[in-house]
């Protein structure tokens, strides 16, 4: 018997610790996509067009392939 509750704390423990691990990313993704909206707004009122990847990258001093 006391190996069932054991087990069953268990995964309610390892459940909480993966969704705090989620919404850690997903916060840290919305201020990257934030952060890149504010960027090509900026750039596209300075450029008087849309930025290129490369200049959203070089702005927010990130390579081509995270943006």
């Amino acid at each position: 018997m006391r190996s069932h509750a054991y087990g069953a704390n268990h995964r309610i423990r390892q459940a909480i610790y993966n969704t705090r691990q989620i919404v850690r990313l997903l916060v840290h993704l919305w201020e990257k996509l934030s952060q890149k909206t504010r960027v090509i707004a900026t750039l596209t009122q300075q450029l008087g067009r849309p930025p290129t990847q490369e200049e959203i990258a070089a702005h927010m001093s990130a390579s081509v392939w995270s943006c």
